[in-house]
């Protein structure tokens, strides 16, 4: 397991986790969300965020810490896909980081929804109206096509990749992959979006068990055939 004391050993170990963790944490906020928070229109959220603040600020945090945790797992992935040229696994995961890193814009805005619900200054009917607005934004919408996109096509390219490598059997590479075209589905933490969390867990929870196995030399010079020991020939004398 983790040792501090061993940089290969604890990066590698740390990275696998991640990978395992960061979809746990994925879900625990999704399976809140969605037991709590039922209503899609802004009249509705903004009272059921009132009411339920800390359970909406959990969720929210659950999120951000998901996010922050999946990098590493994400960057210990692109490590191992790498090769001698740009591999469609090693593309596939910067486009999975890319789409990670905007979720701290969906952080951004869950603490504008919590601030506005509970404000006394700001009438109902004016915060419903400004919620209206934020979720209709074009700015808002590029970044969710940016995550999409990143989130959408970075899954299935990865999952090509780490099939491709050896390193995730054709079941969990599925998995993976189908977690793409539902990223790009745009509902809430509803059904889909606990569905793809679940794909998603499946996929990298299973490249992080491989991980965890591996020899920290492997994980250095991972390669998909096993792995030949090579004997150093003495120079001469």
């Amino acid at each position: 397991m983790l040792n501090p004391t061993d940089s290969r050993n604890f990066h590698r170990t740390f990275q696998a986790l991640a990978l395992i963790v960061g979809p746990l944490l994925l879900l625990a906020g999704v399976l809140i969300d969605a037991a709590v928070f039922t209503g899609d229109s802004a009249a509705e959220r903004l009272p059921q965020i009132r009411e339920n603040g800390g359970l909406y600020l959990t969720s929210s945090w659950l999120f951000l810490l998901a996010g922050l945790v999946l990098v590493p797992g994400i960057v210990g992935l692109i490590h191992v896909l790498h090769g001698a040229r740009i591999t469609v696994g090693e593309v596939g995961g910067w486009l999975m980081l890319l789409g990670i890193i905007l979720t701290i814009g969906f952080f951004v805005a869950s603490m504008f929804e919590y601030t506005l619900a509970n404000s006394t200054a700001v009438p109902e009917g004016t915060a419903v109206a400004l919620l209206n607005e934020f979720d209709n934004s074009p700015a808002g919408f590029l970044v969710f096509i940016a995550f999409a996109a990143g989130i959408g096509l970075g899954a299935i390219l990865l999952a090509i990749g780490a099939w491709r490598h050896g390193l995730l059997p054709v079941w969990a590479a599925i998995a993976l992959a189908l977690v793409g075209p539902l990223a790009m589905v745009p509902e809430d933490w509803g059904p889909v979006g606990a569905l793809s969390i679940v794909l998603l867990l499946i996929g990298f929870g299973m490249a992080g068990l491989r991980m965890l196995r591996m020899p920290d030399t492997q994980f250095e010079k991972w390669e998909p055939m096993p792995v030949v020991s090579r004997t150093a020939t003495p120079g001469p004398a």
